[in-house]
This record gives structure tokens, sequence and C-alpha cells, in this order.
């Protein structure tokens, strides 16, 4: 399941067994049954469902400490790390939006896995001042893509 509160969407992927997925479209109530290896996601602002088959290993891998991109926009790869290490990306640079990654990390530092992105595509990335109020940091580190 992954559903947050700043997110704009929730969705749901089924290792095994079965699930009915409930939403709304067009002011009336929606079920969806899910089968294994299926990802629902629904968003929440035009109501609409997507239901795709998934690869289940990248979807679930956050329960073993792994992140795993197969074929990943970098986006959405960007939305992962923000999660897992509580931190903010811009890209600064529209034109890395195309770019997509593969690969296992376990257990890494962010740092490592960024390094990682910039030798198999070139992407750069600064990490900004975060501010600071009596030195106690006030927001999320940000780090600009670019």
């Amino acid at each position: 399941m992954d559903a947050y509160p700043d997110d704009k969407f929730v969705a749901a992927t089924l290792v095994t067994g079965r699930v009915k997925f409930h939403c709304q479209q067009k002011g009336r109530e929606v079920t969806y049954s899910m089968q294994p290896g299926q990802k629902v996601i629904y968003n929440l602002l035009d109501e609409k469902l997507l239901c795709t088959t998934t690869f289940v290993e990248s979807d679930i891998a956050w329960k073993s400490g792994r992140i795993i991109y197969r074929d990943t926009p970098l986006e959405d790869a960007l939305r992962t790390l923000s999660k897992r290490f509580d931190v903010e990306f811009r890209i600064v640079n529209p034109l890395l939006k195309k770019y997509c990654f593969t690969g296992t990390f376990i257990n890494q530092r962010l740092d490592k896995i960024l390094e990682h992105f910039k030798i198999a595509s070139g992407v750069r990335y600064r990490y900004l001042e975060s501010a600071l109020d009596n030195g106690v940091v006030k927001e999320k580190t940000i780090i600009e893509i670019y």
C-alpha cells in the first residue's frame, strides 16, 4: 500500500490472495477485484483508476531494506528516495525526467545511490542548505538534480 498525505494518489500491489479495491468514480463507488501481481493506482484528483501488471519485487523491496529500479523514470526513483531518506528533490532540467534507471540497492546511503545515478547517466546533484532555527533543521534537506 502506498498512501501518503501529500500525494495525489493511492496505490496498492497484491502479492498473493485476493483484494477488492473500492474507490469513487463519477460520484459512485466502484470495486475492482485485484489478482496477484497487479498494482492499482487511484488518482484522488480526477478519480481515475489504473490497473497494471507490476514487478512485485520492486514494490515490496522496502520491507527488506532494498530499493529496486527496473526501467524506472527519474521522478519515480527520486520519489522513492525522498520517502526513504526524508529529503526533497528538485529537478532543475526538465529533460532529465525522460531518464530511466535499473538497479538494486541494499541498505545503501543516499549519497552512494546518487553517485550511481551520476555514473550511469551523468545526472548531477547538489545539496542545498536546510533552513535552520537556533541550530535545529526546520525543513527537509533539499537536493537539486541537474
